[in-house]
């Protein structure tokens, strides 16, 4: 877990841990709090996995109502924000299907903008939620390990690939661009 000067979206554990036992009891002011405090990271992270900004905070709004909802199934001295991520991660792919079934392209910008979100929206969305935390929360390797639950090394090695495919892409569609 991260430390007080930690770059972040963690709360202090401990904090942290007594709302959300609160909040699996019930407590919806604690639950609130909560939402406060991980609100602007996970607005950050829909922000970043859909394309359309009225998307964005739908994406958010239905993270925490299934927060609210699930937080008694949050197993005791589990993070919050990884629980977090992954219900965003998974609406996500809500969204975008929905969005696919209406064949709505991308809103459009500058040409380096859209080679850019095009390039991102290539990706698979685990690779994106990398690209996030790394880059836009810009979390250590340590807590990106901790909040996909995995080997530092292998957090290390999922963001060197999605940045390597990623550079790749940007350099495609900047070449079909020109």
């Amino acid at each position: 877990m991260a430390t007080k000067d930690s770059t972040g979206p963690w709360m202090e554990a401990g904090r942290e841990a007594g709302l959300v036992l609160s909040a699996q009891q019930g407590d919806r002011a604690s639950y609130l709090e909560l939402v406060e405090h991980y609100a602007p990271a996970i607005y950050r992270l829909a922000h970043s996995l859909t394309p359309h900004p009225e998307d964005t905070l739908d994406l958010a709004r239905e993270t925490f109502i299934h927060g609210w909802k699930n937080i008694k199934h949050l197993p005791v001295g589990k993070p919050l924000y990884p629980w977090l991520m992954r219900a965003a991660r998974n609406f996500a792919i809500v969204v975008r299907r929905r969005r696919a079934g209406l064949g709505e392209a991308p809103p459009a910008g500058s040409a380096r903008e859209r080679v850019f979100v095009g390039a991102f929206a290539d990706l698979t969305l685990d690779e994106q939620v990398v690209l996030v935390m790394r880059i836009v929360e810009k979390l250590p390797y340590t807590e990106i390990a901790t909040a996909l639950e995995v080997p530092t090394r292998t957090a290390m090695s999922r963001v060197a690939s999605a940045r390597e495919r990623l550079r790749t892409r940007i350099a495609e569609r900047a070449r079909n661009a020109a």
